[in-house]
C-alpha cells in the first residue's frame, strides 16, 4: 500500500475472458500511466483492465480495448473506481459488450474525464451487439463527483471534446446512467450485508460533450440529471 507506479509507452495484454484484472491498486497506491494500451483485461467481477480500490490514477492518452467483466449488471469492464480518484486526459475507451458499463464509479469514487473518447459497438469476437441490448459507457453509483470536460487544455493544447460514439450498426448504447438511491454492501464488522443511501451527485458537463449515433429502445441515451457549465 502507498506505492507509486509509473508506466509509459507500453502495451498491457491480459488473458481475455475469464482471466483476472490487468491492474489492481489499493491501500492508497497511485498510478501514473502515459500512452499505455490496456487490452483484453478481464475480471470475474468489475474492473477488467484497471480496478481502483481506495487509490488514485492519472491516465494520459491511454487506450482501453477488449476489456470484459462478468458483472453484467453494473459492469466496469475497463475501469472500476471504488472510493478512489480517477483522472483521464485524452485517450479512448472501447465498449465491447452489449450490457454493463465501461467505467463504474461507486462508494464515493470520483472521476475527471478530459477529452476522452468512448466508442461502442465493437463487441468481443467481432460480433456487433444486438439492437435490443443496452449497455452504458459510464455507470455512476456512488456519491463521488464526476466531471466530463471537453474544454480542458494543458500548456495551451486542448484535450478535445468528450465524445460518446456508437459504431454504425453496433446495437444500442447509453452514454451515462445515474446511480441508484441506495446500494448494498457487506459490513465486515457486522458480518452482514447492509443497505445505505448513496447520496448521488450530479455530473458536471463542461466545454464540448458530444453524443454521436447513440440509441436505445426506451429511456433515453442519458439517464439522470447533469450540471452544464460553459
Amino acid at each position: 500500500g502507498g506505492s507509486v507506479l509509473t508506466l509509459s509507452d507500453v502495451t498491457l495484454v491480459g488473458g481475455g475472458q475469464n482471466a483476472t484484472s490487468l491492474m489492481l491498486l489499493d491501500a492508497s497506491s497511485t498510478l501514473h500511466a502515459t500512452d499505455v494500451a490496456f487490452t483484453r483485461g478481464s475480471s470475474p467481477s468489475s474492473g477488467g483492465c484497471v480496478s481502483l480500490l481506495g487509490s488514485s490514477a492519472t491516465l494520459t492518452r491511454c487506450t482501453f480495448t477488449e476489456c470484459s467483466s462478468s458483472a453484467v449488471t453494473d459492469g466496469g469492464e475497463a475501469i472500476h473506481v471504488v472510493g478512489s480518484t480517477l483522472v483521464m486526459r485524452g485517450g479512448t475507451v472501447e465498449k465491447t459488450s452489449p450490457t454493463g458499463s465501461s467505467i463504474l464509479l461507486r462508494s464515493g469514487g470520483t472521476a475527471s474525464l478530459l477529452g476522452v473518447r468512448f466508442i461502442g459497438g465493437a463487441a468481443l469476437g467481432g460480433q456487433p451487439a444486438q439492437a435490443s441490448d443496452v449497455g452504458t459507457f459510464i455507470e455512476h453509483l456512488g456519491a463521488g463527483a464526476l466531471v466530463l470536460d471537453g474544454g480542458a487544455s494543458e500548456q495551451g493544447v486542448p484535450w478535445g471534446p468528450v465524445v460518446f460514439e456508437m459504431h454504425e450498426g453496433g446495437g444500442s448504447q447509453r452514454a451515462y446512467v445515474s446511480g441508484r438511491e441506495n446500494e448494498t454492501v457487506f459490513d465486515v464488522g457486522a458480518n452482514a450485508s447492509i443497505t445505505r443511501l448513496t447520496g448521488q451527485s450530479r455530473p458536471v458537463l463542461a466545454g464540448s460533450v458530444r453524443v454521436v449515433n447513440l440509441k436505445v429502445p426506451s429511456g433515453g441515451v442519458w439517464q439522470g440529471s447533469a450540471v452544464v457549465e460553459g
